[in-house]
């Protein structure tokens, strides 16, 4: 019976742990993490049925998360030489204010940029690690986890181009990631901008 009892309340205790301690990658997110996790992993983490490509949202009350998947590389040489259904990004929102330290980030180690639209916001990455963050106030807005850099090679190559002839010129996503991420990420930025 005292076992038992142990068990019910040290249990929580130790997934409450697992789940805020510092991870040792920083990209990661409750052992989530881009290039090595799968829908699959997924699942088993937010605790859902099934994972839509090439985006799955996820929100409760601590938390919004977007998972953004591997969808290969196109015709132009854009995207990630994954597995479909890797996971190629996270972005992680939530819903109470936190600051960069409760997530266990020295802002010193990331460049900031002001944004260039939205008063207030400010951009920190740190490419080495695959972390990027919005704040706003000096708060976190967004925690977008993305390839580090040493994860370079994992990008898909453009096509040979024939001597003489231009590139299309078309938007090339950072990260290799689908340029849906980005307008999502900007339509959030652009929100938080009005409602304050």
């Amino acid at each position: 019976m005292l076992n038992s009892l142990a068990m019910r309340f040290a249990l929580p205790i130790v997934m409450l742990w697992l789940f805020t301690m510092p991870q040792d990658q920083p990209n990661s997110w409750r052992g989530l993490t881009p290039l090595h996790s799968t829908c699959d992993d997924v699942k088993k983490v937010l605790g859902i049925t099934e994972c839509s490509e090439p985006r799955t949202e996820y929100k409760d009350s601590e938390w919004r998360v977007t998972i953004e998947f591997a969808q290969g590389c196109d015709k132009e040489g854009k995207g990630l030489r994954l597995p479909k259904g890797t996971v190629a990004a996270i972005i992680v929102t939530p819903q109470t204010p936190m600051t960069p330290s409760q997530f266990g980030y020295d802002i010193s180690k990331y460049e900031k940029r002001e944004d260039g639209e939205i008063i207030g916001i400010e951009h920190y990455t740190n490419n080495e690690d695959g972390v990027w963050f919005d704040m706003y106030k000096g708060y976190i807005m967004h925690i977008i986890l993305v390839a580090r850099k040493a994860d370079e090679g994992m990008r898909c190559k453009p096509p040979k181009q024939k001597r003489g002839k231009n590139s299309s010129g078309g938007l090339v996503s950072t990260a290799g990631l689908p340029l849906s991420f980005h307008a999502s990420r900007q339509e959030t930025l652009a929100s938080a901008g009005r409602d304050q």
